[in-house]
């Protein structure tokens, strides 16, 4: 969440739950506060924490004034809305490590009662954290230069998680190897084109 408000100013007094009292935001102990006091909220927790989390913030939530915003990995709307009263308003959001550096790309779908506002919302406060879709796709368009990949690994897995079990794939499948000559080619056919250019 700290990548999203260096992208973007938003008030002090329209943070409310933010772990980092640093960055000027009004934090709360308690989960409760945070939903008495706000009408989005973000779900930034660990899958296996979801449940436990809304549980607890559930006889707090009024359907009417609420937008939830879950960041959980692999946590289906449907699931989260169980528990949850009817008609709550909830949006998924899946961002990836490059919002860090303003350059990520974030998908979100909506739950079954959220309207075309939440979305709207969602997609206005997400906005600066992320480029336009088809560049950063390209191979060179998002560099890291002080990082090293295990660094970026070790920053967005954990042990058991969805990114760790793909991360054990791709080195399965010598997926190191193969980058380092996808760059290389891409690097020897961006010099080929800008000779032409010349």
């Amino acid at each position: 969440m700290r990548d999203c408000f260096s992208a973007v100013h938003v008030p002090n007094s329209y943070i409310l739950h933010f772990p980092f009292t640093n960055l000027g935001c009004q934090t709360a102990l308690v989960n409760k506060d945070v939903v008495e006091s706000s009408d989005v909220v973000f779900f930034a927790v660990k899958p296996h924490l979801i449940v436990q989390v809304v549980r607890e913030i559930a006889p707090y939530v009024n359907p009417d004034r609420h937008l939830f915003v879950t960041v959980a990995a692999a946590m289906r709307t449907e699931v989260i809305e169980q528990h949850l009263p009817p008609n709550t308003h909830l949006i998924r959001v899946q961002p990836n490590l490059a919002c860090a550096v303003q350059c990520g790309v974030s998908a979100f779908c909506s739950g079954k009662c959220a309207l075309e506002k939440d979305a709207q919302l969602i997609h206005k406060l997400l906005l600066p954290c992320g480029l336009n879709l088809v560049p950063s796709l390209s191979i060179t368009s998002i560099h890291f230069p002080s990082f090293r990949t295990y660094r970026l690994k070790d920053g967005v897995s954990c042990s058991g998680g969805t990114t760790i079990a793909g991360i054990q794939t791709l080195e399965r499948s010598a997926l190191r190897s193969a980058l380092i000559d996808a760059v290389e080619t891409a690097s020897k056919r961006a010099t080929e084109i800008a000779e032409k250019g010349k």
